[in-house]
């Protein structure tokens, strides 16, 4: 009987990029364009990436906004099953979040940005009080803190600023996840 080879268990990643260049190099242009938007299409987490080597446009304002909502719901997903452990979670759909904060932000949404804050402190502190260290609480909070420090240089009746404050308070499942500045816009 032959004696099998003992066999590596991991790909040789360097071997398999070479593979792929390779056969990318082959691709024309818009055959190389179209094979990036499918994959972009089926999986959406390589969007992130691109737009850090590729200029974007961004979309229309209700994209945006979906766009956005949908980032929310991946950061603060968690598996049930992991609660009380060190879990994993999605730190790009936080960066995501807190850039589209931004950009809505600049787009005159702040009422938007308001809303989506206590969407996202209401998941988040759930997510931060059912994982064992915390660790995605700095993220939250970032996030968080773009929506409080927009609300401090608008000019809103300060009445919607304290009825605001009070819905964040109220959505922070854990009772102590506080942006910075928190309490004094609810003054």
């Amino acid at each position: 009987m032959a004696k099998l080879k003992k066999l590596p268990r991991r790909v040789d990643e360097k071997a398999a990029e070479e593979r792929l260049r390779a056969g990318l190099k082959k691709l024309k242009k818009d055959e190389l364009i179209d094979l990036l938007v499918k994959c972009v299409n089926e999986v959406p987490d390589v969007m992130p990436t691109l737009e850090e080597y590729v200029e974007i446009s961004d979309p229309p304002y209700d994209e945006l906004l979906q766009i956005t909502r949908i980032a929310i719901d991946k950061a603060t997903y968690f598996n049930p099953r992991d609660i009380n452990s060190n879990f994993d979670y999605d730190t790009l759909a936080y960066e995501t979040v807190k850039k589209n904060f931004s950009k809505l932000i600049k787009l005159d949404g702040l009422s938007d940005v308001m809303e989506l804050a206590v969407e996202l402190l209401n998941a988040g502190s759930y997510q931060v009080s059912l994982s064992d260290e915390a660790e995605m609480l700095d993220e939250l909070v970032a996030c968080v803190t773009v929506a409080t420090a927009a609300v401090k240089k608008a000019k809103l009746d300060p009445d919607v600023r304290r009825a605001w404050v009070a819905k964040l308070m109220k959505a922070d499942r854990s009772g102590f996840i506080f942006p910075p500045g928190l309490k004094s816009l609810g003054k």
